[in-house]
């Protein structure tokens, strides 16, 4: 993590000293006051019902040495001579200066992920594969923002040889921002799906916003893009440097072959051309497409395919990502309930319908959210699709269940095998009551992030 005096902070923030000794050195950045933070640097920043100015004291007292300050504020009364105080004009852009100064003091490969699903997945599986031979640092939890990236990059350490930064955005010039405190050597498209739709107004707008991470490569860069995307195959005229497309249509430079699902244990593929077997613990096909990166990231480096093999079958995804949990009453719940959007919905849904040795298919599906005007239309395609799959049992839960109960039945689906739930108890409840006689059922649980699904997970565990 960063380890700078109080000396460099001043010139790394172009800030000014308002109070304490220039010979602190902070070691490591942090903006909760409630966190553990001995020797480290207090970033306050303002939100819409907080201030962290005002949290200040409660950091000094966790064992911060110093802190940023928004210079047209005075300073709290009492406070402790010996912490050092750098005003700024913004702490937020301060905090973004100061991980683009340390940024360039770091030997590290970047590299950088983004696209409208499975970036995640992907951070996860390439960093798997890279410690197979590398020091490797990933993106933790959700610090994939003009916050979080920042607070990310502070974190690396100077001996880290690969740093795998997520990236997310709701709109244009997010990603740009990202890109330039970050100044990755390789950056990733993951795919161009519907999420975020309701800012960007459509698909193409959102393709342009995830390529602003292949723009700001360097000549000498790397851009690994999903080549079964036509709309990133339509901006391939504004690539700066390298690249190799990578899916599982023949035009790619990396392609997958021989997909076969393994059930919940997980999914095998080979690449065209090459009679050697891959093998993720992580099931549904659409994970092989996040698994290429990895690989091609693995080959980049200079390793070989035995290393990015083994280094797929250790890969474990963040939690909430297509989780596979064993119920005590029997079978298996898969809580993807970190996020969705309608490709991600669908293909988790397909997942679901081919997962062999089930002898009952139940999803527990809520809203996803960020779509706008279109969130009716795909929430019944969602419903759709599950009818049309032969999924047995699908629960409906939130603002948009209507629309996927109308789609499951359009789909197909008998009313008896659709659920609408008033809530969440009711939709565990529902479940539970449906698979109490089965011997291997499998529940699939996904919904956008707001919704807290996690929530249906924990009562169909317990």
């Amino acid at each position: 993590m960063i380890r700078v005096s109080i000396d460099q902070l001043l010139d790394m923030t172009e800030g000014k000293l308002l109070q304490g000794p220039l010979s602190i050195e902070i070691h490591g950045v942090s903006t909760d006051s409630r966190a553990e933070l001995s020797g480290r640097l207090f970033v306050p920043l303002i939100g819409e019902r907080f201030d962290g100015h005002d949290f200040l004291p409660q950091a000094v007292a966790r064992g911060a040495v110093a802190a940023l300050w928004q210079e047209n504020r005075p300073l709290p009364q009492g406070l402790d001579s010996r912490v050092a105080v750098i005003g700024v004009a913004d702490t937020l852009l301060a905090l973004q200066k100061l991980a683009k100064s340390y940024r360039r003091t770091l030997p590290a490969k970047i590299i950088g992920v983004t696209g409208s699903n499975g970036k995640t997945s992907t951070k996860d599986l390439i960093a798997s594969v890279l410690s197979e031979r590398f020091k490797v640092q990933k993106t933790q939890g959700n610090l994939n923002n003009h916050i979080g990236l920042p607070l990310m990059v502070l974190s690396l350490q100077q001996d880290t040889d690969v740093a795998v930064l997520e990236m997310g955005m709701s709109g244009m010039g997010e990603i740009a921002l990202l890109a330039d405190i970050a100044a990755p050597h390789i950056g990733v498209i993951t795919n161009i799906g519907e999420a975020h739709i309701e800012y960007l107004g459509s698909r193409e707008r959102i393709a342009q916003a995830k390529f602003e991470l292949i723009e700001a490569l360097a000549a000498d860069g790397l851009a690994l893009l999903f080549g079964d995307e036509p709309l990133l195959r339509r901006l391939s005229g504004k690539i700066p440097c390298r690249v190799q497309w990578f899916g599982f249509a023949e035009a790619n430079d990396i392609r997958a072959v021989d997909v076969r699902s393994l059930g919940l244990e997980g999914t095998s593929f080979r690449l065209a051309g090459d009679p050697f077997e891959y093998r993720i613990p992580i099931p549904g096909a659409h994970q092989v497409g996040n698994a290429l990166a990895a690989v091609a990231i693995g080959r980049e480096l200079g390793m070989n395919r035995e290393e990015i093999a083994a280094g797929l079958a250790k890969a474990t995804l963040s939690a909430m990502r297509m989780e596979v949990k064993a119920r005590p009453a029997g079978g298996y719940v898969v809580n993807d309930a970190y996020n969705a959007s309608p490709t991600s919905m669908k293909a988790a849904l397909r997942l679901l319908a081919e997962t062999p040795d089930a002898d009952f298919k139940a999803a527990v599906v809520g809203d996803m959210l960020e779509l706008g005007d279109l969130a009716a239309q795909m929430h019944y395609e969602v419903g759709q699709l599950a009818g049309q799959l032969g999924i047995d049992l699908l629960v409906a839960v939130g603002q948009h269940a209507a629309a996927v109960a109308a789609g499951a039945k359009a789909g197909g689906m008998r009313e008896t095998q659709i659920f609408v739930a008033d809530s969440k108890q009711q939709a565990v409840d529902h479940v539970c009551a449906r698979v109490a006689e089965k011997r291997q059922p499998v529940i699939l649980v996904k919904a956008s992030r707001g919704m807290k699904l996690e929530e249906v997970v924990t009562g169909l565990l317990a």
